[in-house]
């Protein structure tokens, strides 16, 4: 079965996802970068906290407040792990393949029935 311009619906809805898709890859690139961008400079103040933390225990001096600053930043380090880069989420992406993947199995189904049950 043929639509417009000679081309079957499983490859049009094949095209249709692949635009989707793609067309989200710049917002994701977008956010990863950002995630990155903001990711460093915790990192980097976690391991100078950690290593002074660890001067100070070996020196027999008072760590002071350093733990709790380490742990402040290695919390909003996992927060900052956990972000999105995909601009949709779970319900979004999993009701559009259920969208896709139902119209696409009716017509393989009938596309098989008629096939086998000329």
């Amino acid at each position: 079965i043929k639509l417009l311009f000679g081309v079957t619906r499983p490859s049009l809805v094949l095209f249709v996802v692949l635009i989707f898709f793609l067309s989200m890859r710049p917002t994701y690139k977008l956010l990863l970068a950002e995630k990155k961008r903001r990711l460093e400079p915790v990192q980097r103040h976690i391991n100078l906290a950690c290593q002074d933390l660890v001067q100070r225990l070996e020196q027999g001096l008072d760590p002071g407040n350093l733990s709790g600053e380490i742990n402040a930043l290695e919390v909003y380090e996992q927060r900052l792990l956990s972000a999105r880069t995909w601009p949709y989420n779970t319900s979004m992406l999993r009701t559009l393949v259920f969208s896709i993947l139902i119209p696409l199995g009716s017509i393989l189904a009938r596309l098989a029935v008629d096939l086998l049950l000329p």
